[in-house]
Formats: structure tokens, sequence, C-alpha cells
């Protein structure tokens, strides 16, 4: 399924580092800190965008230790 081209709203909405994530950042050695950064925003927006699916049986299985 194909999404829809985002407007310059939405890009400016996702791609710009929040204040709590500024610290991650700034943590990273300055040659790694826009693939950092480019990453963290890729991340965050792929989790909050894809539902989280429960496999029960699977679940169960490595609870037991299986």
């Amino acid at each position: 399924m194909e999404r829809p081209p985002l407007g310059m709203d939405e890009l400016i909405e996702h791609w710009t580092v929040l204040s709590d994530e500024v610290g991650l950042v700034s943590a990273k050695q300055e040659g790694t800190r826009l693939a950092f950064a480019l990453l963290l925003k890729y991340f965050t927006e792929l989790a909050t965008g894809c539902p989280v699916v429960e496999q029960p049986a699977a679940r169960a299985e490595l609870e037991a230790g299986g």
C-alpha cells in the first residue's frame, strides 16, 4: 500500500528532532550525529505507524521457557 506524499507541515512534524531527543543525538560522536538523528526519527515514525500484532502461542512458549 502506497502512502500519499507528505505535505510540508507533516515533514516538519515527523522529522524535527524534539527537545527530549536532543540529548540522545548530542551524546553521539560528531561524525555520527546526523545518521543517528535520521535513524531515530525513521524508527520512531515506523514504530508508531505499525500496529503491534500479538502472537499468543509464541509468547506463551517463550514465557514457559521453551
